[in-house]
């Protein structure tokens, strides 16, 4: 199984959620030169079909991911059936794109369900952090500061909504800051 670059992401801080679009980014030195401009012409063309697609049809879109093993297709992401019009437009790229159709929530529904679980954690904690991976149909990874307050990772799943809980992984990290006086 290769693994896959998220073209479009969102990071999400205790104040503000940034989305983001991001290129081709620091391809492996095992690559040659001609697999690396391989690799960005496909980021480039299947970002560019993200971008219209994201605008077009809201509904439909997830995102998109490289692949950082030479050769293997770009992945588009599409919540939903298989869509004609989607097809033709992942036709017309020059490049290989798999379309990844049935996936569960658009990129608008996974950014809501991230602002849910982020929201309840608020309640106990400012030290949180929470990304999506389109890749495993919108697993949330909620990353927590430990405290008296949240002293372990069940403690933090019993916060979050009960409908959102199959899909978030919960990562406690050890609040070093302030020990050393």
């Amino acid at each position: 199984m290769s693994s896959r670059r998220l073209i479009r992401a969102t990071f999400v801080t205790a104040i503000t959620t940034i989305p983001m679009l991001t290129g081709c980014v620091a391809c492996p030195p095992s690559m040659t030169n001609f697999e690396r401009g391989a690799g960005e012409l496909a980021s480039t063309q299947v970002g560019n079909i993200a971008e219209i697609i994201a605008k077009e049809r809201p509904d439909a879109f997830v995102g998109s991911a490289i692949s950082d093993v030479g050769g293997d297709p770009a992945t588009l992401y599409i919540k939903g059936p298989r869509d004609g019009c989607i097809d033709q437009l992942v036709s017309s790229a020059s490049v290989s794109i798999v379309v990844a159709y049935d996936q569960p929530f658009s990129f608008a529904e996974l950014e809501a369900r991230q602002r849910r679980v982020h929201e309840s954690l608020l309640v106990v904690t400012d030290n949180v952090g929470i990304g999506f991976d389109i890749t495993r149909r919108g697993m949330m990874v909620v990353t927590v500061t430990g405290s008296d307050r949240v002293p372990d990772a069940d403690a933090v799943m019993e916060l979050i909504p009960p409908d959102l809980r199959d899909s978030v992984e919960v990562q406690l990290v050890a609040d070093d800051v302030g020990d050393g006086g």
